[in-house]
């Protein structure tokens, strides 16, 4: 992310806020923002949005602890209207990182409780979260995978997981189980391979068949959103680590399998030493 990127993201929300405030200063009756869901759960490539959002929600807060008639409220998405009504793919991103769906009609009520009820008893109250469906931490699902802490912090949770039970699976094949007990590059490869093609078809909604080793991953039409999605998951799943550019770039998925198997902190390191040597 540029700091141009950054700046166009954030100034509406925080520059925004801060004008309309001293523009109306302390005459007003209320004064609603409509912030989002993503400073609360925030989301994989949009931490410009996520903080912008993250600042209405604390402004609202210091305001309103002074008896100001403030409030935000924490739009996630909302029923037969904006960007994430339009575009599916947007909506299911969403969805994976526990952001849920309100009508149209609950959010009117919302605002109407918002104006008609301005001032909050306590600062915490002058911020409504609205729904939200965050996956079950010990599901071992893909939601869950998504909702995972920041993969540098990885080291803190892993420790809560055994390998043995880890729900990953492809097929009836226990993805971490195999590369733990690979006994050749070969096996390693492979299973990181069929594991990457899998995910791919979830992703972008193609048959597994329909997926060639031979093809690059962005031949496929995966766009920025989802390479970073599958960075993601790749730190998660396969303990190892790949480069947003290396999932654009014109590198087989073959070569990408690996790379990552070559990485992954599952795998016996001794299989690609052992190659190396030979």
């Amino acid at each position: 992310m540029t700091y141009s990127q950054w700046k166009t993201t954030t100034e509406p929300k925080v520059t925004g806020t801060i004008n309309l405030h001293k523009v109306f200063g302390e005459n007003l009756d209320f004064f609603v923002l409509l912030s989002s869901q993503c400073g609360i759960v925030g989301t994989y490539g949009q931490g410009n949005y996520s903080a912008a959002s993250t600042f209405q929600d604390a402004y609202a807060r210091h305001l309103a602890s002074h008896g100001f008639p403030i409030r935000t409220v924490d739009l996630g998405i909302v029923g037969s209207s904006g960007y994430t009504e339009e575009n599916e793919s947007a909506a299911i991103h969403v969805k994976r990182h526990g952001v849920a769906r309100i009508e149209q009609m609950e959010l009117l009520l919302l605002l109407n409780h918002a104006i008609s009820n301005p001032i909050s008893q306590a600062p915490a109250e002058s911020q409504v979260i609205t729904a939200m469906e965050l996956a079950d931490p010990s599901s071992g699902g893909e939601e869950t995978a998504m909702q995972r802490p920041d993969p540098k912090f990885s080291h803190v949770w892993a420790t809560n997981t055994s390998h043995s039970t880890m729900k990953l699976q492809t097929g009836e094949v226990n993805v971490s189980a195999v590369l733990l007990t690979s006994t050749t590059r070969q096996l390693a490869v492979e299973t990181v391979q069929m594991a990457l093609i899998d995910k791919l078809s979830r992703l972008l909604g193609f048959s597994s068949e329909d997926i060639s080793v031979d093809q690059s991953v962005s031949s496929y039409g995966m766009d920025s959103l989802i390479a970073v999605e599958l960075r993601n998951w790749v730190a998660k799943q396969l303990e190892s680590h790949v480069q947003t550019f290396e999932l654009m770039s014109a590198m087989s998925i073959q070569g990408l399998a690996s790379i990552m198997a070559e990485r992954s902190r599952l795998v016996p390191q001794t299989l690609f030493k052992n190659e190396e040597a030979l």
